[in-house]
């Protein structure tokens, strides 16, 4: 074995070792049955958005804010105690949004006051 390179079987233990460790570090768990259903946004002024959060662990979502009209679609997953929607592409609005189930709701923070997704 030459010097400064490591064998590709030594590479491969400390890749898989490294991917051990991550999955241990991170707090996602599957997307619970019982939170899967379509919600609809209430306690927002001038907003309307309806999400469906599909068992298998998927989502659709719409947000209407005056004359913008978004959709999305992606993953969900339970992140530390709350749903994490996931989307990809170069308008992914629902990347990064978490909800966090409470009672009937599902509670978003919309930067300047809390909206409520409720189960329909």
């Amino acid at each position: 074995m030459a010097r400064g390179k490591p064998s590709s079987r030594c590479a491969r233990l400390a890749l898989a070792a490294l991917a051990l460790i991550l999955a241990a570090c991170t707090n996602t768990s599957p997307p619970p049955r019982e939170l899967a259903g379509r919600y609809e946004l209430i306690g927002v002024m001038e907003m309307g958005s309806q999400l469906l959060l599909q068992e298998q662990g998927t989502f659709e979502a719409v947000l209407y804010y005056g004359s913008l009209d978004i959709q999305g679609r992606g993953h969900w997953a339970m992140v530390d105690g709350q749903i994490e929607l996931r989307e990809r592409g170069p308008r992914a609005f629902f990347d990064g949004m978490r909800l966090k189930p409470h009672g009937n709701c599902l509670l978003v923070n919309m930067d300047t006051s809390t909206g409520c997704y409720r189960r329909r």
